[in-house]
This record gives C-alpha cells, sequence and structure tokens, in this order.
C-alpha cells in the first residue's frame, strides 16, 4: 500500500499528489492520500485536491497507522542526526531535504510524508498528471471575460503573493526573497523575447500592485472568484512570470503551450534555510536574479 500524507496549500498537496502517482504508476499499486491533516482545528489550510479529477482513495486512521510506528518522534529527531533520504521505519519514509532523492521511487510500499518539490519525481508520466490535475469546474472557469481576454493576447501570468509573505513572521523569515525589482526584471525579459505581450496579475495585494506597476495598456490586474480559478487562469496564458511558491509553479508547469516561456526566481528560500532547492525550478525555465541582497524591504 502507497498512502501519502497531504499537507499544506493547493501547491504543496498537488506536488504530493503528483509523487503519489508516480509511485503507483511505477509499481502498480493503489494510491492512498492520508488528509487527516486538515481535520485538525488548528489547521488554516484548506484541502483542495478533490477540485481536481484526480485518482486516489483516501486513506483511512487504520491505514496509517499500519505504516506508523509508535515511535515516530523519536525516529523524527533521530533522522535529523543521520544523513539518509528516508527515516529509520521500513514504512515511514520521510523526505530528507527538498532535492531530488531518486532511490526514494524505488520504494513499493509505505507511508510518504514529504513535500516532494520537483517535477523530477513524476516527468515520467507528466501526461498522466497533467490530466489528473484538470478542474472539474473548467467549463465556468472558461466562461468568463478574463478567460477570453487571455486566451486572445498573447498573455503573460505576473504572480505576485504577498499575504503570509509580509505578514507572517514565521513565513517572512523563510520565504521572503522576492523584490519589486525582481518583477519589473521579469517583465522586460518578456518584452524583450515576446511581441506585444500582455500581463494578467494575480496578487493578493491589490494596493501593492498599484503603487508599484503604473496603470498601461498592457496589464490587467485579475479579479476572480478564487485560487481555483486563479490557477486555472494562470495555466492558460502563453508564457508565465511566477513567485517563489508552490501555487504559482503549478500555474506554469499546467501551461500546456509548447513553446512558453517560464522566468522563475533565482532563490527559493533565504539563506537562512539551509535546503538544497535546486531541483525545484525546471532546467527550461529562466532564473531571475530576486533582488534579495539589492534591498530588505519586498
Amino acid at each position: 500500500m502507497i498512502i501519502v500524507k497531504v499537507q499544506g496549500g493547493l501547491g504543496n498537496q498537488m506536488f504530493q499528489y503528483a509523487f503519489g502517482r508516480a509511485l503507483s504508476e511505477k509499481h502498480s499499486q493503489d494510491l492512498y492520500l492520508d488528509c487527516s491533516e486538515y481535520l485538525r482545528p488548528s489547521c488554516k489550510r484548506e484541502y483542495g485536491l478533490d477540485h481536481f479529477n484526480i485518482r486516489a482513495k483516501k486513506a483511512s486512521c487504520g491505514d496509517v497507522k499500519s505504516m506508523v510506528t509508535p515511535h515516530f518522534a523519536l525516529r523524527k529527531k533521530l533522522k535529523k542526526i543521520f544523513a539518509v533520504p528516508y527515516s529509520l521505519s521500513p514504512t515511514h519514509i520521510l523526505e530528507r531535504n527538498f532535492n531530488f532523492q531518486p532511490s526514494i521511487l524505488e520504494f513499493n510500499c509505505g507511508y510518504f510524508d514529504g513535500f516532494w518539490q520537483t517535477q523530477k519525481y513524476f516527468s515520467g508520466i507528466s501526461d498522466i498528471v497533467r490530466k489528473d490535475l484538470t478542474f472539474k469546474d473548467a467549463v465556468k472557469y472558461s466562461g468568463g471575460e478574463t478567460f477570453a481576454k487571455i486566451t486572445s493576447l498573447n498573455s503573460v501570468s505576473l504572480h505576485i503573493r504577498r499575504g503570509d509573505y509580509v505578514k507572517v513572521k514565521r513565513t517572512r523569515k523563510r520565504f521572503s526573497v522576492i523584490r519589486a525589482g525582481y518583477f519589473k526584471r521579469a517583465v522586460e525579459y518578456m518584452r524583450s523575447k515576446l511581441d506585444t505581450p500582455h500581463f494578467f496579475i494575480f496578487t493578493d495585494d491589490p494596493k501593492w500592485v498599484s503603487e508599484n506597476f503604473p496603470a498601461g495598456e498592457d496589464y490587467t490586474l485579475v479579479s476572480s472568484s478564487g485560487m481555483y480559478e486563479d490557477l486555472f487562469l494562470m495555466a492558460q496564458c502563453r508564457h508565465n512570470i511566477i513567485f517563489n511558491s508552490s501555487f504559482s509553479w503549478w500555474g506554469a508547469w499546467l501551461n500546456g503551450n509548447p513553446g512558453k516561456i517560464v522566468v522563475a526566481p533565482d532563490m527559493w528560500f533565504t539563506p537562512h534555510y539551509k535546503l538544497d532547492y535546486s531541483d525545484v525550478v525546471p532546467e527550461e525555465w529562466i532564473k531571475l536574479n530576486t533582488g534579495y541582497f539589492e534591498s530588505k524591504e519586498f
């Protein structure tokens, strides 16, 4: 049995599903998802994979207990000492770092606990993942004026996330690496490569955008009904400028344009976190300077 722990925001969940789907295909096993994290009263995220046409079953408490031993807390401390990509338990596999660990794909059974944030885990089944991660509400999302505009222009999505990256101290310390200069460099890069690009800005801080991006004919500030529609519309754009977030990453990856240009930040975490994130951004995407060392303010 293959059980993948689902945790974090929508983009994180999509990585976890894609990783699990790759395992299930490789070993001809059914995929089970442990979604119990979202039943906790303290959880501030929502489970979002039900919005897609995924192929997985929900794991029961009994399923999870059969894979996770009572000594998990002790092993979690020990795994920080031993430089191994999985736990000391033969059935409870813990992600060691953000970089690709091919040996994990050899496990044909277990409880997989991690973020698995690289396409290298599922590059062999890209078509399957794209099919599974189609939206159930795609027809509804494609009926609006924004969709029509995106599909008629040389559209470029520009994702600017502030929210918790600015307001929440713990998140800011870990992820706040992008400065305004990054977006301006990315926009200029797209203009140098594309004919008459039109930028569709997806953001949780319209005020900041209006202060930093002068209104113009080639900008559209997108107003949608929520994150699922935002993600769908990002993926319909012909090209993408992403933020250092898994949500933004998927907006670009699900873009089916074979000639797409994707601009991504060259830093994913602040230097405080010694994580190897070299496998997060696909090699064919363009990495630009985030401006982290140019300014302290975002």
